[in-house]
C-alpha cells in the first residue's frame, strides 16, 4: 500500500505531462488545419480568377468571330443589291438563314452569362 501511495505523485506528475503533450499535439494539429484552410482558400480563389478570365477571354474571341460574320453578311447585303431581283431574293433568304444559323453577335447576352472570380 505504502508503495502505491508513493506512485501517486509520480501517477499525476505523467497524467499532467500527457495532458500537456495532447494539448501540445491538439494546437499543433489545429495550426496545421488552419495553415491548409489558407492554402485552400488561395488555391480556390486563384482558379476562380482564372475560371473566370478565361470564360471572359472566350465571350470576347466569340463576339470577335461573330463580328467577322457579320462584317460579312453587311458586305453581301451591299452587294446583293447589285443582283437581278429574282437572284436578290434567292440570296437575301440565305443570308437570312446564315445569319440565324451562327446565333448573331448579342454582347450584353453573352457577357450576362460570365461569372465574376467572387461569383464561383
Amino acid at each position: 500500500m505504502k508503495a502505491l501511495e508513493a506512485a501517486v505523485p509520480t501517477i499525476v506528475s505523467l497524467r499532467e505531462e500527457a495532458q500537456k503533450q495532447a494539448e501540445i499535439e491538439h494546437q499543433r494539429w489545429e495550426a496545421q488545419w488552419r495553415e491548409y484552410e489558407k492554402q485552400e482558400q488561395e488555391r480556390r480563389r486563384t482558379q476562380a480568377l482564372k475560371e473566370s478570365r478565361e470564360q471572359l477571354i472566350a465571350i470576347v474571341e466569340a463576339w470577335s468571330f461573330a463580328r467577322s460574320f457579320d462584317s460579312f453578311f453587311e458586305d453581301m447585303q451591299q452587294r446583293v443589291s447589285t443582283l437581278p431581283a429574282e437572284q436578290r431574293d434567292a440570296v437575301l433568304g440565305r443570308i437570312a438563314q446564315a445569319r440565324a444559323m451562327l446565333g448573331g453577335t448579342d454582347t450584353l447576352n453573352h457577357f450576362q452569362k460570365w461569372k465574376s472570380p467572387d461569383q464561383r
